[in-house]
């Protein structure tokens, strides 16, 4: 972001995958890059970005859930070794990385996923449908 390029899912699983280091300062990282992403997928969606490809999207895919689910794991040893306390640990850096494995449940992956299909197939049907009418017009005539 400091040479006002967004980050993709790319970019995040790399930062993500950079905080399993098994500190609680990898952690609270992750916890924060997390809640960005999640952010930044609500802002793709409303924006309604029409040419996506792996270096614009955002949505998160398999790795970025697994690699979610491993920093969630290390959350849990850093609460174990008494690094944080646990409670503190699930209602403040735990929910970001939740929202992440549980994404695909959500209204925004909906959302999200129907944006997709649209980018996939609205431009042929858009195609197909002037054909129809143009060879309606050519029959009427």
């Amino acid at each position: 972001r400091s040479r006002r390029v967004q980050p993709n899912v790319i970019t995040y699983n790399t930062a993500f995958a950079s905080c399993l280091d098994g500190t609680l300062a990898g952690s609270q990282r992750a916890s924060q890059l997390a809640a960005e992403m999640v952010s930044d997928i609500q802002r793709q969606v409303d924006s309604g970005v029409l040419e996506m490809d792996e270096y614009t999207n955002i949505i998160p895919d398999f790795y970025t859930r697994t690699l979610a689910r491993q920093l969630m794991k290390q959350l849990k040893s850093n609460w174990e070794n008494g690094e944080i306390d646990r409670q503190v640990a699930k209602t403040t850096l735990r929910k970001p990385l939740l929202d992440l494995v549980e994404f695909m449940k959500t209204d925004l992956a909906a959302s999200a996923e129907s944006q997709k299909e649209f980018i996939k197939g609205g431009a042929p049907e858009n195609d197909a449908t002037e054909a129809d009418v143009d060879d309606t017009d050519a029959e009427l005539e």
